[in-house]
């Protein structure tokens, strides 16, 4: 569960709880961070499609989201690239938040579905 806070630049109490950042260095500082997720929750009516997710993906590690169909991978996905907006927390990349500051996160980030345009 996500503590009730206003955002910072270190995540707390998630980043551990959450199966997807398992095994995440949390030590790194905030220059080496390039994406950080922090408590994001993200809901389509009555579906919780990302519920309460935090990691933090620091300058040379490789990511790799596996799971289920409709576990969540593509809507997070959508959520770095400013294609969607967190219902809470937030989604930062090299610093700039996806939701206050999506156009200086899009100069920094290139995105292409496989299904583009479908």
């Amino acid at each position: 569960m996500c503590p009730e806070k206003t955002v910072t630049s270190e995540p707390e109490g998630c980043l551990s709880d959450s199966p997807i950042g398992a095994g995440l260095d949390d030590t790194a500082t905030q220059d080496n961070t390039v994406v950080e997720i922090d408590c994001v929750t993200k809901t389509f009516d009555d579906l919780v499609a990302v519920d309460q997710i935090s990691l933090r993906v620091n300058r040379g590690q490789t990511l790799g989201l596996i799971g289920p169909n409709g576990a969540g991978k593509t809507t997070l996905l959508r959520m770095i690239c400013t294609l969607a907006r967190p219902d809470s927390g937030d989604v930062r990349v090299l610093g700039e938040s996806v939701s206050r500051s999506p156009r200086a996160v899009r100069r920094n980030l290139g995105f292409m579905p496989a299904e583009f345009g479908s």
